[in-house]
This record gives C-alpha cells, structure tokens and sequence, in this order.
C-alpha cells in the first residue's frame, strides 16, 4: 500500500536530496534505521550514522531526524 503524505508537508521537505525515496521503496535507506520517539514522538532519534542528510542532527551521541516527511511516515504509519 502506498504511503500517502500531504503535500504541504512534502513541500516543506525541500531538502530531500533523495528524491522522496522513502514514499516508495520500503527498503529505502531513511526507513530501516530504528527509530526512538522522545517528547510524544515529537522529536525523532533515529539511529543512523549517515550525516550526508541535510535532516539529520547530531545531538550528543545521538541523532535527530528532521525530515517532515519522515515524521508523518512515523505518525501515520509507525514505520
């Protein structure tokens, strides 16, 4: 089933530098790194070590994802 995602919070994932890949590849990159809600799954800790993403924040030893679009997939779909 495809992921449907708003398109005000795809426009606001302008950053994307791969291409939505994440909306159509379920083995895409962005989607097998295990993710760790915080703050009521406001804030995304996701563990991954690939800095090349513009969304990805280091915080301590950890990392944040910022992508709008990830965080819906999260609240939408729990992936």
């Amino acid at each position: 089933m495809p992921m449907e995602i708003d398109k005000d919070i795809l426009n606001n994932t302008d950053g994307c530098e791969s291409d939505f890949g994440c909306l159509t590849d379920d083995n895409h990159r962005c989607l097998t790194y295990p993710i760790d809600p915080a703050g009521g799954g406001e804030i995304l800790f996701i563990n991954c070590t690939d800095t090349s993403c513009e969304y990805h924040i280091a915080f301590g030893d950890a990392t944040v994802c910022n992508c709008p679009t990830r965080s819906e997939i999260y609240r939408k779909y729990k992936k």
